[in-house]
């Protein structure tokens, strides 16, 4: 029986935090509007443009005016702008690293050295969606805020955890409009 190696093994859990990451972001998708396949920061991405909509639709009874709606909207441009330039960084990561690891006989230092490089900007995206998030705070008062995570909750209600097309976009009884 032959042992595995400290090389191979430190090699496959490279390539499964790897798989964590890739597999977690992609759950992480949701809401409306086009995505082209690609989960980030597009129309369907994280929360700052999903909250400017939920601000928008409902300024009138959230008792908003249109110069903090405008805010809210420019919040969610300049979100979605930055987190698409780092997903963008990430993109041709992803793909080296494919390559890599698709060879013959993989160069362990490069591979962990793109895992490093990816996660490093995974946090860069994480930072922004949490900043993103603190600036919508900051326009809104306290009662506005809890009455619009009131209505993300229900919005969400509507959907389900997963969204429209379930889990892994299947429909009926794993999620999603079973009549569509």
């Amino acid at each position: 029986m032959r042992k595995h190696t400290p090389k191979f093994i430190t090699l496959g859990l490279a390539v499964l935090a790897v798989g964590a990451f890739t597999l977690s972001a992609s759950a992480q998708g949701g809401g409306d509007g086009e995505c082209k396949g690609k989960r980030g920061f597009g129309k369907r991405g994280h929360g700052g443009p999903k909250l400017a909509r939920i601000i928008e639709k409902n300024a009138e009874a959230l008792g908003i005016d249109e110069a903090t709606v405008q805010a809210a909207t420019e919040i969610a441009t300049n979100a979605r702008t930055e987190g698409q330039a780092v997903h963008e960084q990430i993109r041709p990561l992803h793909e080296q690293m494919k390559a890599e690891m698709d060879s013959d006989t993989p160069d362990e230092a490069t591979v962990l050295e793109l895992v490093g490089q990816i996660s490093a900007l995974k946090s860069q995206a994480a930072a922004l969606k949490a900043q993103t998030k603190l600036q919508f705070r900051a326009l809104l008062t306290a009662e506005q805020w809890e009455e619009v995570k009131a209505l993300k909750k229900a919005r969400r209600g509507k959907r389900g955890k997963w969204g429209k097309r379930g889990k892994r976009g299947h429909r009926g009884e794993r999620g999603g409009d079973a009549d569509e």
